[in-house]
C-alpha cells in the first residue's frame, strides 16, 4: 500500500471488494462473480453492483479488425 501511494489502511477485505468490482466493470456477469467470491446469495454480490462503474458493453464488431 504505501509504495502505491495509498495512504489509508487496506486490508484483505478491502482488496477482495476492490477485485469484485473490478470485475463487474469489466463486464462480467453477476453470477460469475458470485461464484468467484463463494457468495451463497446474489444479493450479496449485488452490493458490488452498486458500486462498481457501470459501462455500455462494447459490440462484438468492436473487436473486428477490419
Amino acid at each position: 500500500a504505501a509504495r502505491a501511494g495509498i495512504g489509508r489502511p487496506v486490508s484483505m477485505h478491502m482488496l477482495r471488494n476492490s477485485y469484485a468490482t473490478h470485475q463487474l466493470e469489466a463486464g462480467i456477469a453477476v453470477s460469475a462473480v458470485q461464484q468467484l467470491m463463494g457468495h451463497g446469495s446474489i444479493r450479496t454480490t449485488g452490493r458490488y453492483a452498486h458500486v462498481a462503474r457501470h459501462q455500455m458493453p462494447g459490440s462484438p464488431i468492436d473487436d473486428l479488425d477490419i
